[in-house]
């Protein structure tokens, strides 16, 4: 049985594809190289100010990111929540060259990872981080021929 995956999306500025995003967690799970707790999961879409207070109030840093993961309780059947700020991932993107598919996959991934017991927090954990990263995009990459369209700027 797959889980569910509950999403809140609270950007107005971008159209988000729900059943990519909940598709792409489906193919991860059904991936034999991390796994997260069993249980629902949570993904939170939201803007430059949520993301900078809730980054400030929880990891006491007020300043934007991309993704924060919050892990879930397995006694109430809850895998975990990522929060994802698509204003990050446009700014990132214009930067980087790369699309806002590409950062909010990428930013998706992540927090993924985060629950599966992965951290980047300190500089050995960051190089496994990236190659986890590496082989979960490719793999989710090899399953979408056309590649995915999870989010557009609206």
């Amino acid at each position: 049985m797959r889980r569910l995956v509950e999403i809140a999306d609270a950007c107005t500025n971008f159209v988000l594809n729900r059943s990519q995003v909940v598709a792409l967690f489906w193919c991860l799970d059904d991936f034999d190289g991390y796994n997260i707790p069993g249980g629902d999961l949570s993904i939170a879409f939201v803007d430059h100010g949520v993301m900078t207070s809730i980054h400030g109030k929880f990891l006491q840093d007020p300043t934007p990111t991309d993704v924060i993961t919050f892990d879930g309780d397995s006694s109430m059947d809850f895998a975990g929540e990522i929060i994802v700020c698509p204003d990050y991932g446009l700014d990132r993107c214009k930067e980087f060259g790369t699309t806002l598919d590409y950062e909010i996959l990428l930013y998706l991934v992540h927090g993924y990872l985060h629950l599966a017991g992965l951290d980047d927090v300190n500089g050995e954990a960051v190089p496994k981080m990236r190659a986890a990263e590496t082989k979960c995009l490719s793999h989710l990459n090899s399953i979408m021929d056309k590649g995915w369209n999870l989010i557009k700027y609206a």
